[in-house]
This record gives C-alpha cells, structure tokens and sequence, in this order.
C-alpha cells in the first residue's frame, strides 16, 4: 500500500510541474505588458500548493480517512449497481 504522505507530495509536485510549464508558455506568450498574467499563475502555483498540503494533511486524520473510505464504498456500489443495470437490459434486449 503506498504512503499516502507521498502519494499526496506526488500530486502536489505533478500539479507544480504542470503549473512550472503553463507559466512557461504564458511566458513565451505574453509581451511585457502581459505579465500580470504570469503573476497571477505564480500566484495559482502557490495555491495549488497550499491546497494540495492541507488535503495532504486531512488526509491523515482518521475521520477523513472514514469518510474517503465510506465514498469509495458507495462509488463502488453505484458502479456495481449501474453495471448490474446495464447487464439486464442487454439480457432483456436478447
């Protein structure tokens, strides 16, 4: 089972890699007077990092890892159940 500290620090990184490349292209697209745009994504960039270590750090608490767990369970049930719906209408349409 992996960590779930650095499947989270994953995330986070993969999210900043993306933010690093769009504030790339915005670079490359923007002439002087466009670089607020480049602020703002700067901006996002940190955010996106604060956001993903405060669910980091939720994540690690017991009641949220209950209630994680309880919506996996029902996700699971509503695929069964739509599946298991789809699978008799093929039946009847035989």
């Amino acid at each position: 089972m992996a960590d779930p500290k650095k499947a989270w620090a994953d995330v986070g990184d993969a999210m900043s890699a993306l933010g690093l490349k769009l504030k790339l292209h915005a670079e490359q697209e923007t002439s002087e007077d466009d670089k607020e745009i480049t602020s703002a994504l700067e901006r996002l960039t940190g955010v996106v990092n604060d956001i993903f270590e405060g669910v980091g750090n939720a994540a690690r608490d017991p009641a949220v890892r209950d209630d994680a767990r309880n919506i996996a369970q029902a996700f699971a049930g509503a695929v069964d159940a739509t599946i298991d719906e789809a699978r008799s209408r093929l039946k009847k349409s035989d």
